[in-house]
């Protein structure tokens, strides 16, 4: 038995103002008609049908606890039958669309169903990426002060917007980046945004004369994040963006340049170590 996922939920489906809904009756969805994925699909034999039958599937999993895994309310997945009975569509078309939409375009993912999932959390074959466990020093428990390491995702972005106020003469004296580092963490782990999502936003949101007034901290910046007032400034759903471990190898690679440096001019580094490099303002390209 397979559980089927679609691919990219939060970056395709989601945004700040259906994050904040427990449960959604309409369905952001993309209307460039010029897409790769679009053209593959309705080019198919039986195209305008697959696509529909795609479009019904998102509306199922957009009712799902797991938003975009498809489901069912009792804890097993949901398979072409359950979802013909609720999209009102015929099971074949169900049948037809799965296959072709984990090949051309990749659409869906699938893997091999566990027995008794927990619903309060995503299953491991299927999971995001996690990253909050990565950035934290072996051995400390939740409760516990945040301890990141200074080449976590969540303590550099945290130095990026620090060194980015430094620079505008802001005046603000050195915060506590660890609790910078723990609304990051939140960011990742409950908001369910990639690291480059969030370095994407927050250096074109710094860009701009009014809201590099206005953010001041992370804390700050993801309750404007997730009130929907920084939209102008995420990556659109075509943004190629890194991977938590590509920007964590660039933000490493970085600091492994700049360290030595570092520590020869500033002398005996600081309690948390070698003072750290400021992570680079990667090009959105990147």
């Amino acid at each position: 038995m397979l559980l089927y996922k679609i691919k990219d939920w939060d970056t395709n489906f989601e945004n700040s103002k259906t994050r904040q809904l427990k449960k959604l009756n309409w369905l952001p969805i993309s209307n460039n008609l010029a897409g790769d994925g679009y053209i593959e699909l309705i080019e198919k034999k039986d195209g305008p049908a697959l696509f529909g039958t795609w479009i019904a599937v998102c509306e199922a999993a957009s009712k799902c606890k797991i938003r975009g895994t498809l489901v069912r309310d009792n804890g097993e997945p949901h398979n072409p039958k359950t979802l013909a009975r609720i999209t009102r569509i015929q099971e074949k078309l169900i049948v037809n669309m799965l296959d072709v939409c984990q090949k051309d375009p990749i659409w869906i993912e699938a893997a091999p169903y566990r027995q008794d999932p927990s619903l309060d959390r995503q299953i491991p074959s299927l999971d995001r990426q996690e990253t909050v466990t990565e950035g934290r020093k072996e051995g400390k428990k939740e409760g516990k002060k945040p301890d990141y390491k200074i080449t976590s995702i969540q303590y550099q972005l945290s130095y990026l917007l620090f060194k980015k106020l430094s620079k505008d003469g802001s005046g603000l004296t050195k915060p506590d980046l660890q609790k910078w580092a723990s609304e990051i963490d939140l960011m990742i782990r409950v908001d369910k945004r990639s690291g480059d999502w969030i370095r994407f936003t927050l250096a074109n949101a710094m860009e701009d004369d009014f809201w590099k007034e206005q953010i001041r901290s992370t804390k700050n910046f993801r309750k404007k994040v997730n009130e929907g007032r920084l939209d102008d400034f995420i990556p659109s759903p075509s943004e190629k963006l890194l991977t938590d471990e590509e920007l964590e190898k660039v933000l490493n690679n970085y600091i492994a340049k700049e360290e030595e440096v570092s520590t020869i001019a500033d002398g005996v580094g600081t309690s948390e170590g070698p003072a750290a490099a400021p992570p680079p303002e990667i090009s959105e390209n990147a």
